[in-house]
């Protein structure tokens, strides 16, 4: 098994000092539609590494967590936090070609056969994760202004000033 996925994030601190100088609900609004871009590339990462057809279907990015994933994470997350499920949404198949399965037996002992573990999400998380960051990066950036020419427009103008990409 691998070791854990290590990040390092240039330009944080800048980020952070124009989301706090926008309104709250602007900030936490251009963080989900810059997350919510830049996903696509993860699902079509997963997609591309799914053995079945069938599972392919079932890929998506979703804004909101299933009623099972809602209660398995209860406690997990802080209010207020943004969350967003890229995966296979509820499918009878979708574990069971990731994680494989033990010989199944029916109740009289005839053998039911295996499946093989044939991962598919973690990989395709893998593969993609550096991508969805930089261009998370990018999206951000763009959120960020759009939110800031928004309210510029509005009756009470805020000085805002975006600082310059961490690499410039």
């Amino acid at each position: 098994m691998r070791g854990p996925l290590q990040i390092k994030i240039e330009g944080a601190k800048e980020l952070e000092a124009a989301l706090l100088a926008l309104p709250q609900t602007m900030a936490k609004g251009a963080v989900r539609r810059a997350l919510w871009n830049s996903l696509p590339v993860m699902v079509d990462a997963m997609r591309d590494e799914a053995p079945d057809p069938r599972l392919r279907r079932t890929l998506q990015r979703s804004r909101s967590l299933s009623k099972r994933a809602r209660r398995e994470a209860r406690g997990m997350f802080k209010r207020g936090e943004i969350k967003m499920h890229v995966g296979a949404v509820p499918s009878r198949l979708a574990h069971l070609f990731e994680f494989g399965t033990v010989p199944r037996y029916t109740k009289k002992g005839v053998y039911r056969g295996r499946m093989v573990p044939q991962p598919y999400l973690r990989p395709g998380f893998d593969q993609s994760a550096r991508q969805v960051l930089d261009r998370f990066g990018g999206e951000m950036r763009l959120a960020i202004e759009r939110e800031v020419k928004r309210l510029a427009r509005q009756r009470k103008p805020r000085a805002i000033t975006i600082p310059p990409p961490a690499g410039s």
